[in-house]
């Protein structure tokens, strides 16, 4: 029966995470200008409180792509559609631990038009983090899964490493069997 409400609590950890807030085509032009620090002060993501953290849907979007990479062929699309609306992840802005950061400068490849130029990119990496958090679903699949499979496999934040599985891994304890579907 999908009509019951399943709480899990989680908390995901990785050894690095990237931040990489688009702020806009002219704004990043602009960015360009500013001392290191500046620009990947720039590229965070804050709460109102000024602490650093991440959307709740990088959690949600890395389950649901998950869930729709594992389906069959002919079933991605209703896949999609059956399981995207019945996750939620809470608090919508998950706070990260510890709140400190270090300055992350590379040069990169640049392709544009047929040219191939080198720029460098400045964002702050944060090491050794975790946030915490509840998802609530409607699915009658094991979240605990899905959440491990998409820690694995997709992770969470801007990835910029080949190996996935080293930015971010969970860990998930169910909270409840169920909570009342008011809300």
């Amino acid at each position: 029966m999908e009509d019951e409400v399943k709480v899990y609590e989680f908390e995901i950890s990785g050894e690095r995470l990237l931040h990489q807030q688009f702020v806009g085509q002219e704004e990043t032009r602009a960015l360009k200008a500013l001392p290191d620090k500046e620009r990947a002060e720039a590229l965070t993501y804050k709460d109102d409180k000024g602490r650093y953290g991440m959307p709740n849907t990088h959690v949600r979007g890395s389950v649901v792509e998950e869930m729709v990479n594992r389906a069959p062929k002919n079933m991605k699309k209703t896949t999609k559609e059956r399981v995207s609306p019945r996750i939620v992840v809470e608090p919508s802005f998950l706070v990260l631990s510890p709140q400190k950061y270090v300055i992350n400068r590379r040069g990169i490849k640049v392709e544009q038009g047929g040219k191939v130029s080198m720029d460098f990119v400045v964002q702050p990496e944060f090491r050794g983090w975790s946030v915490k958090g509840l998802l609530k679903t409607t699915l009658d699949d094991d979240m605990r899964k899905w959440l491990e499979l998409a820690g694995m496999e997709v992770g969470v934040g801007f990835l910029q490493t080949s190996d996935k599985r080293s930015v971010a891994q969970r860990s998930i304890a169910e909270r409840s069997r169920a909570e009342p579907s008011a809300a």
